[in-house]
């Protein structure tokens, strides 16, 4: 709820409230292929949830994720690439 992810470690001692906030920011970038091209209609997703998005006719995309998460992108005939989300606000795959 609200960005927040709060867990609870099982163990036998005290249990203690760990509470971490995820920062997510704006992801841009831009998908082409060997000679420079651009691919529209590649898929883009945040590995293990149903969160995604689809380059646009120039292969650009726009998704909200957050440092550490992995992006998936895949289009039929190409090899699936996932990508880690680093600092940069900018991930262009070639």
């Amino acid at each position: 709820v609200n960005n927040t992810i709060s867990v609870i470690p099982a163990s036998n001692q005290t249990q203690e409230l760990i509470t971490k906030e995820i920062q997510f920011a704006t992801i841009k970038g831009k998908v082409t292929d060997e000679t420079g091209a651009p691919i529209p209609g590649v898929t883009i997703l945040l590995q293990g949830s149903t969160s995604g998005t689809v380059t646009d006719i120039d292969g650009n995309y726009t998704i909200e994720a957050a440092e550490g998460q992995v992006l998936v992108f895949s289009f039929i005939g190409y090899q699936t690439l996932n990508r880690v989300v680093g600092t940069s606000s900018i991930l262009d795959v070639r």
